[in-house]
């Protein structure tokens, strides 16, 4: 539970007269129980998703550059695009890394694996 890990609950319980306790000792048991099952979906779908292919790009084909970590003089980050481009690509390094033809004002590495 991302970084949280909650003592777990006494197998066996004694019984209380105090009917509001056994009805919140319940509720926590169900919740308990659906978080683990949501994290076990959780984690199969990040499974599955693991063997997808990637978008693969070729020479030519023009794409959008992930603005996340380029300072490009805007005011603050959140005024800035999340995108720049579209960028043509002018050579394929690698699965995932491609050389870019930018424009010369901008003082940064052409190959990009952030596309």
């Amino acid at each position: 539970m991302m970084g949280y890990h909650p003592r777990p609950l006494p197998t066996v319980f004694e019984k209380t007269t105090v009917p509001s306790v056994e009805k919140r000792v319940a509720e926590l048991k169900k919740l308990r129980e659906e978080t683990s099952a949501l994290l076990d979906i959780a984690a199969r779908r990040v499974k599955e998703r693991s063997g997808r292919d990637l978008d693969k790009f070729e020479k030519g084909q023009k794409v959008w550059l992930e603005g996340k970590n380029l300072s490009l003089g805007y005011p603050s980050p959140k005024l800035s695009p999340k995108r720049e481009g579209p960028f043509e690509i002018t050579e394929v390094l690698g699965p995932v890394t491609y050389r870019l033809k930018l424009p010369f004002q901008w003082r940064i590495h052409p190959n990009h694996p952030q596309i």
